[in-house]
Formats: structure tokens, sequence, C-alpha cells
């Protein structure tokens, strides 16, 4: 195989297009180029060639997961998710994971606990939703009953669906009382809190 031509990408200026014997091969970063002394007209195995992509796509996986990563805190199923997004094989992307978790980067309890006290904080919700949330991030079952369990006591979930009802009913309109309490049920079920928390809040008779 031979180098016919090595170019620049238009988009992403750090990577390089290879082109063999005429053809578009792969794109490479440009340091992955430099560094194994890649010039136009060079004669290239394809065992030597596919040893240079897989460097390559390493680097690459981390440079997009610590991007990803620059933004927020997250799972491991959600850096696992995005990698494939970028067609990026599973060696590379398993090579990725276990560098982040040794970095501390990734650490899906840590991750959940963070994650239910900022929901907590900017949302009213009950522990149904924050397990749903929990889960589809890919934290396990187990992981996320301790974590909600731990980090958001009974009565903070009760107070909430309180100030979510008092909202709703604030902003609702209704044709009669069993409409309305059809509706708030509704509503705080959607919400994830759950029957027995539902049913004693409308069964109050303020409501």
């Amino acid at each position: 195989m031979r180098i016919s031509r090595i170019e620049k990408q238009k988009k992403e200026k750090q990577r390089c297009n290879i082109f063999i014997d005429g053809i578009f091969k792969t794109g490479l970063y440009e340091d992955t180029v430099v560094k194994f002394g890649l010039r136009n007209g060079d004669e290239i195995s394809e065992k030597e060639f596919e040893k240079i992509k897989e460097y390559d796509e390493f680097n690459y996986a981390k440079a997009c997961a610590y991007k990803f990563l620059s933004y927020r805190q997250r799972s491991k199923k959600e850096i696992t998710t995005k990698l494939k997004q970028k067609k990026l094989p599973d060696t590379a992307v398993k090579k990725v994971i276990k560098l982040l978790e040794e970095q501390k980067y990734l650490n899906d309890e840590i991750f959940a606990v963070n994650f239910v006290k900022e929901q907590i904080r900017n949302k009213k919700v009950g522990k149904r939703t924050l397990m749903g949330k929990l889960l589809e991030k890919g934290i396990s079952r187990e992981i996320s009953e301790t974590i909600v369990s731990e980090n958001y006591p009974d009565d903070e979930e009760f107070a909430a669906a309180e100030k979510t009802l008092a909202k709703f009913i604030r902003s609702g309109k209704f044709k009669n009382e069993y409409d309305k309490k059809s509706k708030c049920f509704r509503h705080l079920i959607s919400k994830g809190f759950d029957t027995d928390t539902a049913n004693t809040l409308l069964s109050q008779p303020d409501i």
C-alpha cells in the first residue's frame, strides 16, 4: 500500500484525511501522522497501518470523552453511548472507559449521588422518577435504589409532592371536585410520586 495523499480535514483542523493508492482510507489526528512519520509516497503494510489506526482511534475516543465530560459529569453508559455514536470500535471504547475509571473521571455511584441531589434541588419529582432516570443512564437498580433512599428522605419527597400539588392546583382549571382530584392524582403520579402519597394529599380537607 502507498500513501498517495494526506490532507487536513475542513471541519476538524487537527485531523487529516489519509488516501491509500488514490482512495480515501481513514482520518487520523495530525499528531498521529507526525508521531509515525507518515508522508505522501510512503509504502506501508496493512498490519502497520492497522496499528497506527488503533493508536489513533484510542486517542480520538479519549479526546471525545474528555470533551463530553467537560460539560458535566457523566455515567459510564452515557460515555459509552456517545463514543459508539462516533462509530468507534469496542476495543477503543473499552480502553477509554477503563482509563477514565482509573483517573476517577468515571464513577457511577458518585455520579448517581450528584445527579439525585441536583434533581431534588432543581425539580419537584418523586422517587419513581429519579429511579427511572438513573436506570436510563445505566445505573444498576441496586445502586439506584440505595442512592435514592439515602439521599431523598420520605419527608422531603412528601414536601415536594405538596409543592407540586399546590402549584398544579393554582394553575389548573377544573369542572368540579371529582375532575379536580382526578387530574391532581394523575399529575402527582406522572411526576413520580407513589399512589399512597397522592391519596394522602388528596384526602386532606383543604384540597
